[in-house]
């Protein structure tokens, strides 16, 4: 508060006092108060919030404002005449008040902040002189002739590795480590970056990640390609120090298992042991692991910038999952789980500028459920609903793994294929019309039927951007509309066929 408080300007505490005199003393005289009592109530508080936050000087000036505010508070009522002294005694008194009030608040929060001060300062001593002490404590100051130093011998290692951690370069460390997992949510950007800082926050020669695949119970390696990347420890789901991780979600390092008689197994099903491996979790849901190994020297802060680090890269792993999601869903269609119509259009826009740049062909489908209105009001959107999302699923088993399928809106779907021309396109349209003419859409014990019609557009000259493609392979779609639908018609028909 004191902190806040001194941070104001004096002139606005003397400008706040000053309209908030004028006002009470208009609210004293309009409900016929007793002089200077409208006055102390408004303006009491921030007096007493100056004078507790050490401004003495501001506390004194509100009241100098404040007694002026009883002033004309006597004034106001009418009731100021020379020969009755006795109209100024509540106003004399409600200012002494003020003051006494500002002067003696201001000195007990003083003093109080004092004495916690020289609290502070002593505690700081304190813990000086143990630090002191303690370094100063050598492996002379055993207790007892012919007694073990070794306790002192371990705590001044201790003191000393201690020592050589700069707390705050430890601290800065770990901000630009979070700093860069939060930026880095691209997979490619993110791995090399949690590898790269792990390797120098833990002086480590190795550093691997892998990420866990629950479904599936596997892990697959997310490390880069350099030869530095890739630990010499391949780890194992279903064995050795990987296993034991997985199922226990705790920290393992090669120490513990050679010192562990229970854990003495783990070394015949890993023989060559990493340094350690820290599992990668968020919620108590295992993301993945890191393996460690080639370590300078374990210190005794070593396992816990590990937990740390391992704590973060989880999170920074788990941000870029869930931001992968939410984008996901934003460029898919929720019913049938295809592109959207932007999708496609900044795709399609992608792939006319690599046609451009290499020459190469770009066809693109668009297809139109027939008489699909009719079919909504003969069997029910639901039923409509449901054959979209198999004719969805037919497209995707259909078309080429390559192609880049959408629902461009409604019942119309589209699809762009790179490196095939109107030809390619035409086969490919062909099969799917056939896939959906003869595919029984089961539904509520019913077998419903359904046919599509379809226009194949080609990149070329008259086509040479991504709405000109579109809009021809439309008008494509349109005349077979009008020619009898079920049917597939090229924006350019052969010489041939023509």
């Amino acid at each position: 508060m004191r902190d806040g408080v001194s941070q104001i300007p004096a002139w606005t505490w003397i400008a706040l006092a000053a309209a908030l005199a004028p006002l009470a003393a208009c609210l004293g005289a309009q409900a016929a108060w007793t002089p200077g009592a409208a006055s102390l109530a408004v303006l009491l508080l921030p007096i007493s919030a100056a004078a507790l936050a050490g401004q003495r000087n501001l506390a004194l000036g509100a009241a100098g404002i404040f007694s002026l505010g009883c002033l004309l508070e006597v004034l106001l009522t009418g009731r100021a005449t020379i020969d009755s002294p006795a109209t100024w005694a509540y106003p004399a008194l409600a200012a002494c008040a003020a003051v006494a009030a500002a002067t003696t608040v201001s000195s007990a929060a003083g003093a109080l902040r004092e004495k916690l001060a020289r609290l502070e300062e002593q505690n700081t001593h304190y813990v000086r002189e143990m630090y002191r002490r303690e370094r100063a404590a050598g492996p002379d100051d055993s207790s007892g002739e012919g007694g073990s130093s070794q306790p002192h011998e371990g705590r001044v290692r201790i003191a000393d590795e201690l020592e050589k951690v700069d707390q705050a370069m430890l601290l800065l460390t770990l901000q630009d480590v979070g700093r860069r997992i939060s930026l880095n949510l691209d997979n490619d950007a993110l791995v090399p970056t949690i590898v790269n800082t792990a390797r120098a926050s833990l002086k480590c020669g190795r550093c691997g990640l892998w990420f866990w695949n629950a479904a599936e119970g596997a892990l697959r390696a997310g490390h880069g390609v350099r030869a530095t990347d890739v630990p010499r420890y391949l780890p194992r789901a279903d064995a050795g120090m990987a296993r034991w991780v997985i199922e226990h979600r705790q920290i393992l390092t090669r120490r513990a298992v050679e010192e562990d008689y229970a854990l003495r197994a783990l070394l015949e099903e890993d023989p060559g042991l990493p340094d350690a491996v820290a599992p990668l979790l968020v919620g108590g849901e295992l993301i993945g692991l890191l393996v460690v190994d080639e370590i300078e020297a374990e210190s005794p802060n070593f396992l816990r910038l590990l937990y740390i680090l391992a704590n973060i890269y989880a999170l920074g792993i788990k941000n870029r999952q869930l931001f992968r999601r939410i984008e996901d869903m934003a460029r898919r269609d929720g019913l049938t789980g295809l592109f959207n119509h932007v999708a496609f259009q900044q795709r399609l826009d992608e792939l006319v500028g690599e046609a451009e740049r290499t020459g190469g062909p770009l066809a693109v489908i668009m297809s139109d459920i027939d008489r699909f209105k009719r079919f909504n009001d003969e069997h029910g959107h639901q039923a409509g609903d449901h054959v979209l999302a198999e004719a969805a699923r037919l497209w995707r088993a259909v078309v080429p793994e390559w192609a880049f399928v959408a629902r461009y809106g409604g019942e119309e779907f589209i699809c762009a294929l790179p490196n095939a021309g109107q030809a390619e396109g035409a086969e490919t349209a062909e099969r799917l019309r056939e896939a959906l003419e003869a595919h029984p859409f089961e539904f509520d014990g019913r077998t419903l039927r359904v046919t599509a019609s379809f226009g194949v557009a080609e990149f070329g000259a008259e086509a040479n951007t991504p709405s000109e493609l579109v809009r021809r392979a439309d008008a494509a779609l349109y005349r077979a509309k009008e020619n009898g639908r079920n049917r597939v018609v090229l924006d350019q028909e052969p010489a041939e066929v023509a």
